[in-house]
């Protein structure tokens, strides 16, 4: 097994919270899909590269022990995705069992 990590932020585009209900709803997901998870709470920092405008937002760390396989490779990127549309995202950050990094948008 190796590791794979998605970030889930706390905010909406428009600044609102998301409901801690929606994060729940994938965590018990990503438990049902892999077995379980780790979480822990932090905060994203990143700068709007249009307006240079810069963010601080809290969000949820979720490191996951899968196999490297396509099958599992593609629900974690089903998830995130699904994320980012219910949670009102720009994008998501996933780190693959390969190490590569993704902003899902």
């Amino acid at each position: 097994m190796k590791q794979a990590r998605i970030i889930l932020p706390h905010l909406t585009q428009k600044g609102a919270r998301v409901e801690p209900r929606v994060e729940y709803r994938f965590l018990e997901w990503i438990t049902d899909s892999f077995g379980g998870c780790t979480t822990s709470q932090g905060f994203g920092y990143w700068c709007n590269p249009v307006d240079g405008k810069r963010f601080r937002e809290p969000v949820t760390i979720v490191d996951i022990a899968m196999e490297e396989t396509l099958v599992a490779s593609a629900r974690l990127m089903d998830i995130a995705k699904t994320f980012k549309d219910e949670a009102d995202q720009v994008c998501v950050y996933v780190c693959h069992v390969s190490g590569e990094i993704e902003f899902v948008e």
